[in-house]
Formats: structure tokens, sequence, C-alpha cells
């Protein structure tokens, strides 16, 4: 199975100007958890994702104001995906890197789609023991880093 069968396409996004704020109310409109940052809502040229782990911290606990701009925390190393690679292929990179979600890239590096571990689960495109090593992977203590996807 591709990952362009599971993934959710056109996911909610913001740019780099967005303010951390807009970027919180976004997520809770939306009931997600991640941003794609993109260089502009018609090039959707993928420049990073923020999260709501990232806005917590990166924000709210650094004392910056509900003003910053997404581009002062996002995170710009990305791990992404081709809307042609089989699914197993996402599974690996989210056990490599410890993500639950994936941004989904074409070739020109414009976000096509985000694939979550939880649409993984809802399309039945994840046996249970891969579910639970790809959880357990996720879960390992890690050392720290400035900034991930999460």
């Amino acid at each position: 199975m591709q990952i362009a069968e599971v993934m959710t396409r056109e996911p909610v996004i913001c740019v780099p100007g967005c303010s951390a704020q807009a970027a919180a109310e976004l997520m809770r409109q939306h009931d997600i958890g991640i941003l794609p940052v993109v260089f502009d809502r018609f090039s959707r040229k993928l420049l990073g994702v923020v999260s709501d782990r990232d806005l917590c911290l990166a924000v709210i606990g650094a004392g910056h104001p509900p003003s910053v701009e997404v581009q002062e925390c996002m995170t710009s190393q990305l791990v992404t995906g081709s809307p042609h690679d089989d699914v197993q292929v996402a599974i690996h990179l989210m056990q490599e890197h410890q993500v639950r979600r994936l941004p989904i890239v074409d070739k020109e590096g414009r976000l096509v789609g985000i694939l979550a571990l939880a649409d993984l689960v809802r399309h039945g495109a994840i046996d249970p023991k891969d579910l639970y090593l790809t959880l357990r992977k996720i879960c390992e203590s890690r050392p720290r880093a400035a900034s991930r996807t999460a």
C-alpha cells in the first residue's frame, strides 16, 4: 500500500510569519498537533513544521510573547516521505527518527499531505506487531535536541 492511499491530503498549513498564537488557534480549531510551515499558500514549498510541543516549550516555556513568529520555533530539519513510497518505508522512518507524523512532499518539495501513525491505524495499514514496535521506538529515550518533529 502506498502512502498516498492513507495520508491526510491538504493538511492545514501556516506560513513562517504566522504568530505562535495564530498557529495554536489553528491547531485548536482543527484538533491537530502539528502544522506544516510552507513558503506560501500557493507554492506549498515545505520549510518546516511547528508542533503543539514546539509552541509550548519554545514559546511559552522560553518566555516569548504569543506574537512570536512560527519561523522562530519551527523544526526545519525534517524527515519526509513521498506519496509513492510504500507505507513500510514510512513506518521505518517513524521508527528510525522517533516521529509520529511525516510530512509528505512531491519531487519539488511541495507539501501534498501528512501521514500520521493514526492514519496507518485507521486504514489498517500497519499490523499490530509493527504498531507496537513503532510506538516502542518513538517512546525510547533520546538525547535532548533543540527541536524535532512531533
